[in-house]
């Protein structure tokens, strides 16, 4: 018996719990949204507007997500993926207190670190003009993260693996990796170190928690912060 196992509430364990009969391989779904998006690129002309990147990268996204809740739906499993309780004054404190460690703390210290090491931290440059790129702005990347990804990762990912008898902590552990990892194609490797390190606070919430909510609001304060004030008001 895994001796990791009763550090974290029963509670957790009965949520995920029937989310054992689902196989490993559900696991693909997690990988295919980045898939799809790092084909198109690599495919793309050089010259291709950002903004379509954006939309294939959010497009893959919520049509993997569709595809899942269909999966689930269809198991009667959406109750132990689907976890946003009605927010109350606790989820927003800690996901205000996890916006500012992230922001002020972990993100600039992670990117000290791979800025030292001399990994590559990629990504893509772009400017707001119109009313349709702020558009796609929002959908495609500052809400496809607080929705999908904690669907995807910190529900059905982590899910999985604490119902088949991993202990949390390596479950958790092994979904951040796989998160991370899947990004080093769109955000090199030291994009990817970032991500993984940032990814412990929302992780750690959704477990602490049993529930996505303080985390959804902390990754979409985050995605504000970085992909709209920052680049479209202040650079």
């Amino acid at each position: 018996m895994n001796p990791f196992l009763n550090i974290f509430p029963e509670e957790l364990k009965k949520t995920v719990h029937p989310l054992q009969k689902l196989p490993y391989m559900t696991l693909v779904l997690l990988a295919l949204p980045v898939l799809i998006s790092i084909g198109f690129i690599t495919n793309m002309a050089p010259q291709q507007n950002p903004f379509q990147i954006l939309l294939v990268y959010g497009a893959a996204h919520w049509l993997v997500l569709g595809i899942t809740i269909a999966l689930l739906k269809k198991k009667n499993l959406l109750n132990t993926v689907l976890l946003f309780p009605k927010p109350t004054l606790i989820h927003f404190e800690w996901s205000l207190v996890g916006f500012l460690i992230g922001s002020l703390v972990i993100i600039p210290l992670s990117f000290g670190c791979v800025q030292f090491l001399g990994l590559d931290v990629s990504g893509f440059q772009y400017n707001i003009n119109t009313s349709m790129e702020m558009i796609i702005l929002l959908t495609c990347l500052v809400a496809t993260g607080p929705v999908v990804h904690e669907i995807l990762f910190r529900g059905l990912g982590l899910g999985i693996l604490i119902s088949k008898g991993f202990s949390p902590q390596l479950s958790a552990f092994l979904m951040m990796l796989f998160f991370a990892g899947i990004h080093v194609p769109l955000v090199g490797l030291g994009g990817s170190v970032i991500l993984f390190s940032w990814s412990i606070l929302v992780t750690g919430m959704r477990l602490e928690m049993n529930s996505h909510t303080a985390g959804f609001y902390m990754y979409l304060l985050t995605n504000i912060c970085y992909f709209v004030i920052y680049p479209v008001f202040l650079m």
